[in-house]
């Protein structure tokens, strides 16, 4: 499956599956929290309504299968 993903909805992908809060996430990329959510939004709507954790998982980013960018 390909995933239709931006550059930086992929990072803020990353580091949620890091762990990190949207909060936390927006710190790091220099957005807001809600502009994490919105990412996360648009790439879910995209890819027809794949959740958030479904995404990371065709990512890769879960359970160790690729190296975090």
């Amino acid at each position: 499956m390909t995933l239709d993903l931006t550059r930086r909805e992929v990072e803020a992908l990353s580091l949620m599956a890091r762990g990190l809060t949207a909060e936390e996430a927006g710190a790091k990329l220099g957005i807001s929290k809600n502009t994490v959510f919105y990412r996360l939004h648009r790439a879910r709507a995209r890819n027809g309504g794949l959740t958030t954790f479904a995404l990371m998982y065709q990512l890769g980013l879960m359970m160790g299968e690729r190296r975090l960018p």
